[in-house]
């Protein structure tokens, strides 16, 4: 979770099975984003599954959500799949996006 001036600005949510990890949710409320809260917060999940020894990170986007994709691409993240109707309301495929953890994380520019 990511506090600023005493409220929450954004939180991510994951879970781990064995060597894998899946990143559920990532959410940094409007008037945070673009300031680096998202990426600081995927940084901090990806530390804690290396050092519990997670060797790869699963998530799923929504195919047209082409900031956040465009987001976890520049984080190292590369397109490893697609579900048909994964989502409803609307309904909508979802990009399976996949990462090694490393100690290292890529710089964002």
């Amino acid at each position: 979770m990511c506090i600023v001036d005493g409220a929450v600005a954004g939180f991510i949510s994951g879970r781990r099975i064995a060597v894998e990890a899946e990143i559920l949710n990532l959410v940094v409320k409007q008037e945070f984003r673009r300031q680096g809260l998202g990426q600081a917060l995927v940084r901090v999940v990806l530390e804690r599954f290396c050092r519990d020894g997670v060797l790869q990170v699963f998530l799923e986007v929504r195919e047209s959500n082409h900031s956040a994709i465009s987001f976890y691409r520049r984080l190292g993240f590369r397109d490893i799949g697609r579900r048909e109707a994964y989502y409803s309301d609307p309904p909508e495929a979802a990009l399976v996006l996949a990462r090694p953890t490393t100690p290292s994380f890529p710089s964002v520019g």
